[in-house]
């Protein structure tokens, strides 16, 4: 935590006797890096995001460069989904049930979610 206030993701303010204290902006802001660094965005782009959710400003260059991120994110899921089609090929019918319904799952969850985003 006190990296991340270093380098400005967070802003906690700081009590009588010294202690950070995180208002709920900032655990919306630890939920982000989490979510990011598991999709191994840099530092530097998560604070850009943060920063244009947190101003409800839009900065071209940093838009641009998140969608370029997810972008780059999607290419390598259909290089992984490519991988994981000629492992099935090697697996048993039960194995391969089991991997379609995780993935399945999960597909309807982001068609969900992106559906509810845009509409």
């Amino acid at each position: 935590m006190d990296y991340y206030t270093k380098i400005g993701l967070l802003h906690p303010r700081r009590s009588d006797s010294n202690y950070r204290l995180y208002d709920e902006e900032a655990v919306e802001a630890i939920e982000l890096v989490k979510r990011y660094k598991k999709m191994n965005c840099p530092l530097y782009e998560i604070k850009d995001i943060i920063d244009m959710l947190q101003s409800k400003t839009l900065s071209n260059q940093s838009l641009e460069m998140h969608v370029d991120h997810i972008a780059q994110l999607m290419q390598n899921l259909e290089k992984e989904i490519k991988d994981m089609q000629q492992l099935m090929d090697h697996m048993n019918r039960e194995q391969r049930t089991i991997i379609m319904e995780k993935l399945s799952k999960q597909s309807a969850n982001l068609v969900k979610a992106l559906l509810a985003t845009y509409y």
